[in-house]
């Protein structure tokens, strides 16, 4: 089954659960999806941020993936409102993070780092509350341009400071970073917030996305994959983050949403 992976962000942060998953999955073809144009997600209105995400499905369809992935956690609290408009099985970020840092923390104490839409909408601490895991929750959607930009500047770094500063001395264990754009500025986070664990969402969503496939019978019998990328903006950025990344694409083309 060789038909592609989709994968979306509102930018190049789903760069970083990307390459979980083509580590995981080298065989597979994939297809990315960097909607700079509208970007950032975390500052929308609901009802404005379903409508660009029924569209942006709507145009993915058009290239017959096997499998969608939210790679991004402010896009994945509406996965239910999207699978209901497609049969593609779609993949959050969210859902598989949680379970993992379950797995992970020792004093069930967690940080949730996320946009200020993923972090008011009690997703991460209705799911973990339930498993008796305290969260302490920061929205950081100022986080977000400085990840996408790629420069941390002093103030950016400042920035991060200020925000994390004053949780630095509270004893969780594990910190969430709940925005797939984070992990490009973890190095910044962890000089802030020290020895933790720190749980970005790919491995855990590759593991479930490995699971759908085999499940569904739909594993690429190919021997090599590839990659190719669709930004509503500029291409840049997910240029940069490639490198960064170490992640090889065939192609990236501006498109029209």
């Amino acid at each position: 089954m060789n038909r592609p992976i989709a994968l979306f962000d509102s930018g190049v942060g789903g760069l970083t659960v990307l390459k979980s998953v083509m580590e995981l999955l080298p065989c597979e073809n994939y297809l990315y999806f960097a909607d700079n144009g509208y970007f950032p997600y975390g500052t929308k209105s609901y009802a404005d941020l379903r409508l660009r995400l029924a569209k942006l499905l709507n145009f993915m369809e058009n290239f017959t993936p096997k499998v969608v992935v939210i790679a991004c956690n402010t896009a994945s609290l509406h996965v239910e409102y999207l699978q209901n408009l497609t049969n593609i099985p779609i993949i959050d970020v969210v859902t598989p993070t949680c379970k993992h840092v379950e797995s992970v923390t020792m004093n069930k104490k967690v940080c949730l780092l996320a946009t200020d839409a993923t972090v008011q909408s009690q997703k991460y601490q209705q799911i973990l509350q339930k498993v008796g895991v305290d969260v302490v929750a920061v929205p950081c959607s100022d986080f977000v341009p400085i990840a996408e930009s790629g420069v941390c500047d002093t103030t950016a770094l400042d920035i991060i400071s200020s925000k994390l500063q004053p949780i630095s001395h509270i004893d969780f264990d594990t910190v969430i970073l709940g925005c797939t754009h984070f992990g490009l500025i973890k190095k910044q986070i962890f000089n802030v917030l020290g020895v933790r664990n720190y749980v970005q969402c790919g491995n855990p969503t590759a593991k479930v996305l490995f699971d759908v496939l085999q499940n569904s019978n739909l594993l690429s019998n190919a021997t090599k994959g590839g990659l190719n990328i669709f930004t509503t903006g500029k291409t840049q950025s997910a240029i940069k983050v490639c490198k960064q990344l170490s992640l090889r694409f065939e192609c990236i083309s501006t498109v029209q949403i």
